[in-house]
């Protein structure tokens, strides 16, 4: 196996260019059309790859393997840094770009010592459906500041889930073709 190695993580990082969905969000703010939305969703949900400031903590647990030995493991937890609206609602800050991240890492005292959580939207529905007590992730939330609140995120988790099924559904049907003889 190989080793980590940071800079080809760094590298890796570098090769993420959200670019091309950011000029989506701005060009939905100035004209605020249902193409321009669309666009921006679909890239939000497909295409971008965001960072999320995260703490990685470990500890060691006790556990009892399958013949009743004790022995200490050590578990990998993560707590992501959550933001709060006027309302004293929580979510998750997801950046476009890593520097911003770092930007708001070093702004935000209870951020200092976070790392990047590399996610998609994927990622990001399923732990703000997890976790109750979070009300959803805002994109670059001290600049472009887009919100996806958590019933928004679950209804464009059905309408995929939906489209899945009929496209699944249309997979499974034979290509059956009926006819009758006529000739006597």
């Amino acid at each position: 196996m190989d080793k980590f190695n940071v800079s080809s993580f760094q590298d890796s990082v570098d090769r993420i260019d959200n670019t091309d969905f950011v000029k989506s969000i701005e060009a939905m703010r100035a004209d605020y059309t249902d193409a321009n939305k669309n666009e921006v969703l679909n890239k939000a949900i497909f295409e971008v790859v965001y960072f999320v400031p995260a703490f990685f903590d470990s500890k060691d647990e006790l556990q009892a393997n399958a013949d009743d030995k004790l022995s200490f493991n050590e578990r990998q937890r993560t707590r992501f840094v959550l933001i709060e609206n006027p309302q004293g609602e929580k979510y998750i800050p997801a950046f476009t770009d890593n520097n911003d991240l770092l930007k708001f890492r070093d702004s935000q005292p209870e951020a200092g010592g976070c790392q990047a959580f590399v996610m998609q939207f994927a990622d990001l529905a399923t732990v703000i459906e997890t976790f109750p007590n979070i009300e959803g992730f805002v994109v670059n939330p001290f600049s472009h500041n887009l919100p996806f609140a958590k019933g928004f995120v679950a209804e464009i988790k059905k309408n995929i889930m939906a489209q899945l099924e009929q496209i699944k559904s249309q997979e499974k049907k034979p290509n059956i073709t009926m006819s009758t003889n006529t000739e006597s």
